[in-house]
C-alpha cells in the first residue's frame, strides 16, 4: 500500500483498503459570510459609528426601512470613515470625557457641590483606607 499523505480518506469494505476521498489536497468549506463592514456612520444622522453588518442592519429595521434600502453598498463614500477619521472621533471623545472628570474633580475640590452627610463619612471612610494604603506600599 502507498504511503498515506494529507487529504481525507475513507476505508473502502469491498477493497479493503483506504480510498482517498478528495485528490489534490482541496477540501471544500462553507463561504463564511463576514459581519464586519468598514466603520459607517449610522444611517439615521446620529453620530453612532457601526462596524457591524447586523448592527447597522437592525437599526434600519428600527427605523421601519428594508435592508435592501440601507444596504452598505447603497451608502455614500462619504458616510465610510477612515481609520484616521475614527481615531480622531475616538480621540475627542476621550478629551471630552478626561475635560468633564477634571471639571468635576475641581467642582468637588472648590467646594462648589453639596453633599449629605452620609456622603461626606464615606469620603472620610475612602480618605482614611486611602492613606493607610499608601502607608503599607512604603513598607
Amino acid at each position: 500500500m502507498d504511503e498515506i499523505k494529507g487529504g481525507l480518506w475513507k476505508w473502502d469494505k469491498e477493497k479493503g483498503e483506504l480510498v482517498e476521498l478528495r485528490r489534490g489536497g482541496y477540501v471544500p468549506i462553507h463561504a463564511i459570510r463576514q459581519d464586519t463592514i468598514e466603520p459607517t456612520l449610522s444611517i439615521t444622522g446620529t453620530n453612532k459609528v457601526y462596524d457591524s453588518r447586523s448592527q447597522l442592519k437592525r437599526e434600519a429595521q428600527n427605523m421601519g426601512l428594508s435592508w435592501e434600502m440601507a444596504a452598505p453598498s447603497d451608502i455614500q463614500k462619504s458616510q465610510t470613515l477612515s481609520a484616521f477619521d475614527l481615531a480622531k472621533q475616538k480621540e475627542a471623545d476621550r478629551r471630552a470625557l478626561r475635560d468633564d472628570i477634571e471639571r468635576s474633580h475641581h467642582d468637588v475640590k472648590n467646594h462648589r457641590l453639596e453633599f449629605t452627610e452620609t456622603q461626606k463619612e464615606i469620603f472620610k471612610q475612602e480618605e482614611r483606607l486611602w492613606e493607610n494604603h499608601k502607608k503599607r506600599q512604603r513598607r
